[in-house]
């Protein structure tokens, strides 16, 4: 278990994972250009920050077809913040260091 919380450790230890996990504690799913431009990163770089996140189950993503009018829809991935992983992740890392 340790080494799980190590990497979840590092994970957290980037300012703009950080920001991304701030924006997506609203609740509110998100795909990764609205992500980008709010947290004001490219999307390539946006994209790999997702998915160290989602390495260490900090966040989710779900396929949704996005159907408009006149055309056969547009599949979107939707990114979300697994609340009950990241909660549990930071009690783990809280259990190793050293009380006061």
């Amino acid at each position: 278990m340790k080494k799980e919380v190590f990497k979840l450790f590092d994970t957290l230890a980037e300012r703009n994972r950080i920001e991304i996990i701030k924006l997506l504690s609203d609740g509110k799913p998100r795909y990764i250009s609205e992500i980008a431009e709010k947290v004001r990163l490219g999307r390539t770089v946006t994209s790999y920050y997702l998915d160290v996140l989602e390495s260490v189950g900090i966040v989710e993503h779900e396929y949704v077809i996005i159907k408009e009018p006149q055309s056969v829809g547009r599949l979107r991935s939707y990114y979300k913040l697994n609340e009950k992983k990241l909660k549990e992740g930071l009690e783990e890392i809280c259990k190793i260091l050293p009380k006061p």
